[in-house]
């Protein structure tokens, strides 16, 4: 039995007494802790209406018998599968897709390599999925993140092959996988089904290298996203489309809130984000596809 982490956050004295009544008839699996602030810990965050943010589940004080409903259709994911994020260059945000992308969903995100994902997530010395590889439950190791979703991070000694293994461990427990792989590692893992989302910036080296990756692996189905980092060459959507020989899912613009939330070890939550938009558009067709 997966045990779900609920975070209950508010200063009104008031709605954190409603809080608790809510919570009288909430699953055994669950651990609920109230909270003043939204922690960094919990698979799903329930807020009061003094403290809501986007992204996040509403009490709502005059219907409290709806939050055990409204907390288990956040908890409750789409059909099973895998989801891998690849990069067509280093640098061009694929690790941040990724992650947004987890936050969305709550899924589970695997770190395949390095500590970007540990770093991004200010999680210096967290736990790591190589336990895992040592029969430990996954559930031990996939630690939860806020607005609600499970990382597993990789160790120093990650292989494409262990992380293989710790996908096939993972989606019976989380239902789908969202893995940020290298491209170099794309080959080890693309006979399991997995859709390819496929990250870079729109300039025409990095599109051709993505056309070489597709070309490589031409049997995934891949969903293309553009990431403007920044000033400078920005080909059009056209012409990368034709470089290509796909069409471009989603574009992604520059994002000064993206660099605060970074700079924070937190997702971008802004209802008002055109970056976390398409975002959500792409996660909608993705869950679809």
């Amino acid at each position: 039995m997966l045990v779900h982490r609920i975070a209950a956050v508010s200063r009104d004295d008031k709605i954190r007494l409603q809080l608790a009544r809510a919570f009288d008839t909430a699953p055994a699996s669950w651990i609920v802790k109230l909270h003043e602030d939204v922690p960094t810990d919990a698979d799903v965050v329930v807020c009061g209406p003094d403290r809501y943010r986007d992204g996040y589940v509403l009490f709502d004080p005059t219907d409290p018998g709806k939050l055990i409903a409204d907390i288990a259709a956040r908890l409750a994911t789409t059909a099973g599968r895998a989801i891998f994020v690849v990069g067509a260059t280093g640098g061009c945000g694929a690790s941040s897709v990724a992650l947004h992308l987890a936050g969305i969903s709550g899924g589970c995100l695997i770190e395949a390599s390095g500590d970007d994902l540990r770093r991004r997530l200010a999680m210096p010395s967290a736990k790591s999925w190589g336990d895992v590889l040592e029969d430990e439950p996954i559930e031990l190791s996939a630690l939860p993140v806020a607005p609600g979703f499970r990382v597993l991070l990789a160790p120093p000694t990650a292989t494409v092959d262990h992380v293989a293994t710790v996908l096939e461990r993972s989606l019976p427990v989380f239902d789908h996988a969202i893995v940020d792989v290298p491209k170099d590692g794309v080959a080890a893992l693309a006979a399991r089904g997995a859709i390819g989302v496929l990250v870079l910036a729109p300039t025409r080296p990095s599109a051709e290298r993505a056309r070489a990756i597709i070309d490589t692996h031409a049997a995934i189905r891949w969903a293309i996203v553009t990431n403007r980092l920044g000033p400078g060459s920005s080909l059009r959507r056209k012409d990368i489309e034709q470089l290509l020989q796909r069409k471009v899912a989603v574009e992604l613009p520059c994002s000064a809130g993206l660099r605060d939330a970074e700079d924070d070890g937190s997702l971008l939550t802004s209802p008002l984000s055109p970056w976390l938009w398409q975002i959500k558009r792409l996660w909608r067709a993705l869950a679809t596809a």
